[in-house]
């Protein structure tokens, strides 16, 4: 609702409480987003980001996914490290359970090398088990691997915290 008034979140940002006040939003809600508002400082946020190298990605920028603007619910905004691969690359998702078997551990390299080493994009989740052996044999195949991530991207907070190393990997 917000964006469809506003056009942006550049736009939210700056409008005045009474803007607010004429999207069918609960007062409540509005009261949150203006207290919440206080705590921010848009500057300070940016700067910290460019620290970390973290960047940020929105529907509106040509290399958001091909993919993502297509399903019901797109994310707004998309934290990543690194360089993209082109928006409308062919990315095969790999995925699977943390408590990879002995088939899992020989079948996942063998599918996922083959299909980095034709020009995939492999994204899996960097989580133990079969994803940490996706994009492990992507990297050997020498292809492009892209983690998509529940949790912070900063070195600080990444998931599991045994994974950094093969993160650092990705990034390279």
């Amino acid at each position: 609702k917000i964006l469809q008034y506003f056009e942006s979140a550049r736009q939210a940002w700056v409008a005045k409480n009474s803007e607010w006040e004429k999207i069918d939003l609960e007062k409540t809600i509005i009261e949150n987003i203006f207290a919440y508002k206080t705590k921010i400082n848009p500057a300070e946020e940016q700067n910290k980001l460019k620290q970390l190298q973290i960047n940020l990605l929105i529907p509106e920028d040509p290399r958001f996914f091909t993919a993502l603007k297509e399903i019901h619910d797109p994310p707004q905004l998309l934290y990543y490290r690194g360089h993209l691969p082109e928006p409308d690359s062919l990315m095969v998702a790999v995925v699977g359970t943390r408590m990879i078997t002995g088939y899992g551990r020989v079948t996942t390299p063998i599918i996922t090398k083959s299909l980095a080493g034709g020009g995939a994009v492999i994204v899996s989740g960097l989580a133990y088990g079969v994803d940490a052996e996706a994009h492990k044999a992507a990297l050997e195949a020498k292809g492009i691997t892209l983690a998509v991530l529940g949790c912070g991207i900063d070195d600080a907070t990444i998931y599991p915290k045994d994974h950094l190393l093969l993160a650092t990997e990705i990034l390279e």
